[in-house]
């Protein structure tokens, strides 16, 4: 059975801040879990299957909280 999306609950990360880039999320029932752009609503959502659900929660676990992570992101950038 679907929930109505009037139904869902969307959360925000308490790491989340007016400068930082951050997405939304729901829980739809036991099923999936709806993302979505936290400063960007209007452009949807997508729809997660659990499996996938949990292998990106534990990347995301696990991924190093370093300014390595900075460089990555703003490499090839002219910043």
């Amino acid at each position: 059975m679907e929930l109505p999306q009037s139904s869902w609950t969307w959360r925000t990360s308490t790491y989340t801040n007016a400068e930082s880039s951050c997405v939304e999320v729901a829980p739809i029932g036991s099923a999936v879990t709806a993302v979505r752009d936290s400063k960007d609503r209007a452009r949807g959502f997508i729809v997660i299957p659990p499996i996938s659900w949990r292998a990106l929660t534990d990347s995301a676990r696990h991924w190093p909280r370093t300014s390595q992570f900075r460089a990555v992101r703003n490499e090839g950038s002219e910043e």
